[in-house]
């Protein structure tokens, strides 16, 4: 809460607690000094007392209601009890959305391994089970933009805006000399570890490998 914008901040004293010497913990204080630049930014837009509310979840912060008034505005005790309240009620309808959320793009998923499933079985080329039709294995990723590169029964099959078949193959061969024993292996910052993924960051920043048994080496 910051009832005033104009406010003339007070020095403490001490300024550090008086039997451990560590800096006090104003964590819990009601009122504290804040970022000379922030009241700018206040001020800019005409605003003269804040309340945040935070929205917690499992402990953790994950959001905030931020409320604006024109004119200076202290909250007494009831006032920010009632304001607590409402961070508490957010909070708790944002976890049940994200639950059915959860569970609608669980259901979604078991939709699209049995469409997959189903077609795999009709195929006799396995990887156009994976690839040919819709849904295809990209779905399961349900990311925007996402591409595969398939190496199976000797050739590989690309879905998607890929990098060229020379750079694919230089990458897993890189991922066969540094990860020769994961099964899975996935990063979001490819180019950081594997410097020649730059050259092609624009679409493909990111790594899932997959190797797939009882058979030629798969990714």
């Amino acid at each position: 809460m910051i009832p005033d914008v104009n406010y003339v901040p007070s020095a403490i004293h001490p300024n550090r607690h008086p039997v451990t010497g560590h800096p006090l913990d104003l964590s819990k204080s009601m009122l504290r000094s804040v970022s000379p630049i922030h009241l700018e930014y206040l001020r800019n837009m005409d605003v003269n007392a804040t309340l945040t509310i935070s929205l917690l979840d499992e402990g953790k912060l994950c959001g905030l209601i931020a409320c604006h008034h024109p004119d200076p505005l202290f909250l007494g005790a009831d006032d920010r009890l009632g304001a607590h309240l409402v961070g508490q009620i957010v909070s708790s309808q944002l976890r049940v959305k994200e639950s059915l959320e959860d569970l609608a793009y669980r259901e979604e998923l078991k939709g699209i391994y049995g469409a997959l499933l189903s077609r795999m079985e009709k195929e006799t080329d396995l990887v156009k089970g994976l690839v040919q039709h819709s849904p295809n294995m990209l779905d399961v990723a349900g990311a925007h933009g996402a591409a595969a590169a398939i190496y199976y029964d000797g050739q590989w099959t690309l879905l998607g805006n890929t990098p060229d078949m020379a750079q694919i193959e230089e990458l897993v061969s890189w991922l066969g000399e540094q990860h020769p024993n994961k099964g899975l292996f996935h990063t979001s910052c490819l180019p950081h570890i594997y410097p020649p993924a730059d050259a092609y960051r624009e679409i493909a920043s990111g790594i899932l490998a997959v190797l797939i048994p009882k058979g030629c080496a798969c990714h």
